[in-house]
């Protein structure tokens, strides 16, 4: 093996690097009892606590001075507003409902089967209700699967190889295929 020799050196390489020898002393390092501008540290001057009361004053800027002002005039309390919050979604939620359209559910036992052109092809839906809410029996017949079992008559006659194009020509929905 040509690469085992260049192994075995980098390995000792690294190994012989690693060892630093039974009379390692680590060196000296002066270090200052010190940091720089500390003098100025020690020296400066606290003019006094800031006034967190009336942070915003420090800005200048009127319009800030008027916004504080009226938010903690118009200030409520976390419960109201959280009262308030909840209220506000309930009318949102009456607002939509006037949107949604509103139906008379009145069961009846019946067979149903109705059919959508798509542009795969014929989407049907078959429904068997015995006079409750939901159907017990509900059938979807999809365009994919109808279109796959086209798959066979399409390859007749036809190479191996042209299976994979004759399926994408299909295009066929998985989802659909399995119901």
């Amino acid at each position: 093996m040509p690469g085992r020799p260049l192994f075995l050196f980098l390995s000792a390489s690294l190994l012989a690097g690693c060892a630093a020898g039974p009379d390692y002393a680590p060196p000296g390092v002066a270090v200052s009892p010190r940091f720089l501008a500390q003098d100025g540290v020690e020296s400066r001057q606290v003019q006094g606590k800031a006034a967190l009361q009336s942070w915003w004053a420090g800005f200048e800027d009127p319009l800030l001075s008027r916004v504080v002002t009226v938010a903690l005039q118009q200030n409520l309390d976390i419960a109201q507003a959280a009262a308030r919050v909840a209220q506000s979604r309930a009318s949102l939620r009456q607002a939509d409902a006037a949107l949604l359209p509103s139906a008379e559910v009145r069961g009846q036992a019946a067979k149903v089967y109705q059919s959508v052109e798509t542009a795969r092809g014929e989407l049907g839906v078959h429904l068997v209700s015995d006079g409750g809410t939901r159907p017990y029996r509900a059938h979807f017949r999809d365009p994919s699967f109808v279109n796959l079992q086209m798959l066979r008559d399409m390859s007749i006659g036809g190479y191996v190889a042209d299976l994979i194009q004759n399926l994408g020509m299909l295009d066929p929905i998985l989802g659909g295929i399995d119901r």
